[in-house]
């Protein structure tokens, strides 16, 4: 599906990726409770693709759950690690932290907006904003969760 959003920044005047993500999903939702993981279409969100991430929500009580996609913006945040203690409110690559993350969301099928900070295992401050947003079936069920994820690092001096 071709988006008429254009989400490229010398057009789109919104510069956090967190409401582009928002704004998309609301498009591609159109009058249905919730869009489908079919809907979205990588090119038409190319500016924040990498900064993207998809869970299927049958992965979240598993302890070997995995991310369907995890872009690379993410990954390499967190190539570095994080304290698992600090980092209780935001995405990180174990499924098995997100469960309380998503709950709120699984049971409204209601976008979030989060923002917060935490401590890497290097003691850098970390500040993130997320935005989740279900992805349903013709059920109106969550079967996905997709997200965008902004972070800032600032080394411990």
């Amino acid at each position: 599906m071709k988006s008429n959003l254009d989400l490229k920044p010398d057009v789109f005047p919104e510069r956090r990726k967190t409401i582009k993500l928002l704004q998309y999903w609301e498009e591609i939702r159109g009058l249905r409770a919730l869009p489908m993981e079919s809907d979205i279409d990588p090119d038409a969100i190319e500016a924040i693709w990498d900064d993207c991430f998809l869970l299927q929500t049958r992965d979240l009580g598993r302890s070997d759950g995995n991310f369907t996609y995890l872009g690379k913006n993410i990954i390499l945040a967190f190539r570095g690690g994080y304290s698992g203690d600090a980092c209780g409110e935001l995405i990180s690559p174990n499924v098995t932290s997100l469960g309380q993350n998503f709950t709120h969301l699984l049971e409204t099928g209601e976008p979030q907006l989060q923002e917060g900070s935490f401590r890497n295992i290097k003691h850098d401050l970390v500040r993130f904003r997320q935005c989740l947003v279900p992805l349903g079936n013709q059920k109106v069920s969550v079967d996905a969760i997709f997200g965008c994820m902004s972070l800032k690092i600032f080394p411990e001096e």
